[in-house]
């Protein structure tokens, strides 16, 4: 009888128990973290480990468990802006810098990465956010506008698929750009300025 590694028993024995819910999210974490401390060592051991990682769920998103791929960075500043009061970075332990660099090795979305319907639903926050008094203006204006800044440095995306039609199309229904206050220096000169008083 071979005697398995310490990576081959957790994927062909536990992972595929993780995946099943035979572990309740506290136990699947300390084990987690444990795996994501240990990475290097059982990449060693085998190597596919990677791969096997990339396709488990274990990181928490309310009351379900995800693959890394359906989280951010959270070392990007802009998608921290373009996110906040959202639930899309790793959270608690996960948090941790040396496990975050761990999780962007296995998956964890960038600023290149950021998806049709998870712009739609940042804008649908700023609105929310408007309407409800738990955040303050300052937090519901840098919001608003990292998803100006990131629909200005990646166009491409207005024109992408969000629900069946274009990500243009489904934010024009949705308040979430901020009235300016001040003129812009751009502003033209021939035009009135309408402050809103």
């Amino acid at each position: 009888v071979r005697q398995l590694s310490v990576a081959e028993l957790l994927v062909q024995v536990i992972f595929p128990d993780i995946e099943a819910m035979q572990y309740d999210n506290e136990q699947v974490q300390e084990l987690m973290i444990y795996v994501l401390k240990q990475y290097h060592l059982f990449i060693g051991q085998d190597k596919d480990f990677p791969q096997v990682l990339k396709s488990l769920p274990f990181l928490p998103r309310n009351d379900m468990l995800l693959t890394a791929d359906r989280f951010y960075d959270p070392d990007s500043e802009l998608l921290q802006e373009l996110f906040f009061g959202e639930d899309n970075f790793p959270s608690g332990p996960y948090a941790e810098p040396s496990i975050v660099a761990i999780l962007g090795e296995i998956g964890l979305r960038g600023v290149n990465d950021v998806e049709p319907e998870d712009l739609h639903e940042a804008a649908n926050c700023v609105a929310d956010f408007v309407s409800g008094s738990q955040h303050s203006l300052d937090d519901v204006t840098t919001k608003s506008d990292a998803i100006l800044r990131y629909m200005g440095k990646h166009t491409a995306i207005l024109q992408a698929d969000c629900q069946g039609t274009p990500l243009w199309e489904n934010m024009q229904d949705v308040c979430w750009v901020r009235r300016l206050v001040n003129k812009p220096n751009f502003y033209p000169k021939s035009l009135p300025w309408l402050d809103g008083d």
